[in-house]
């Protein structure tokens, strides 16, 4: 009982992010990136999972989207796996990783991808569970590669006082 109050609590209020006062607008788009990336590695993991247990979902009585929509199942998990890899070239955009986290996460995320076409197309237990087995441990890989390629706090703060000085030379001079 305690945990779902708990997770009312936390769906009506739940924390905010934490935002560098220095660099509010980098930091916002890194932390919105990190979120992006555990959303959609969450749909090849558990879609993946729920392949395999469809039966005794469907035993129970739980409507789970393995059971009711296979194909929404199977494609889902393949448009996530997909969008990682557009999630990983967003990481210089945000300020979070230098331009060499696209290139070094891009075997992993082409992985996983594939694996997901695999289960998109056989729609089988040994495609569902070679994705989920990757799935186990791509999310840390990935994050563990977004950390060694983390941009440096002074590229951060140049970087935004090249903005800055670009932005306020762009504006049209007050009279």
């Amino acid at each position: 009982m305690k945990d779902a109050v708990a997770a009312v609590v936390t769906l009506v209020n739940p924390p905010p992010l934490t935002v560098d006062r220095n660099r509010p607008s980098s930091s916002l788009g890194a932390a919105l990136l990190l979120g992006a990336f555990l959303y959609s590695w969450q749909f090849p993991h558990f879609n993946a999972l729920s392949w395999n247990l469809r039966e005794d979902y469907s035993r129970g009585g739980y409507r789970m989207m393995s059971v009711t929509h296979p194909d929404m199942c199977r494609r889902v998990a393949l448009r996530h796996s997909l969008a990682l890899l557009g999630l990983s070239c967003l990481g210089p955009a945000t300020g979070l990783t230098t331009w060499t986290f696209p290139l070094v996460s891009l075997p992993i995320n082409l992985y996983i991808s594939y694996l997901a076409l695999r289960f998109h197309r056989r729609a089988d237990r040994g495609s569902a569970r070679k994705l989920f087995l990757c799935s186990l441990w791509h999310l840390p890989m990935l994050l563990l590669l977004a950390l060694t390629c983390k941009r440096p706090a002074q590229e951060q703060e140049a970087a935004a006082v090249v903005v800055a000085t670009a932005a306020s030379t762009a504006s049209p001079a007050a009279s």
